[in-house]
């Protein structure tokens, strides 16, 4: 894994919590516009996948993690 590569992982990490305090506190009182919200800005990901070396890293080190977390934080 690149410099470059570490450097994308916090950029795109970054983004994501913004999102997520963004939506936290702007959108709470509206739950399926801020579903709706999260969703979209949280799929533009993909546009960061350029700036990786290889594809794998982007699974590995975004991908995978999110999955996990949002598993534990869904409430069954």
């Amino acid at each position: 894994m690149l410099f470059s590569d570490m450097i994308a992982l916090l950029i795109v990490y970054l983004y994501v919590i913004v999102i997520f305090i963004l939506a936290e506190k702007v959108l709470k009182s509206k739950p399926e516009v801020f579903r709706k919200f999260l969703h979209i800005m949280v799929g533009n990901m993909i546009f960061a996948m350029p700036f990786f070396s290889d594809s794998w890293i982007m699974l590995l080190f975004i991908t995978l993690p999110v999955t996990v977390v949002l598993f534990f934080l869904t409430e069954y």
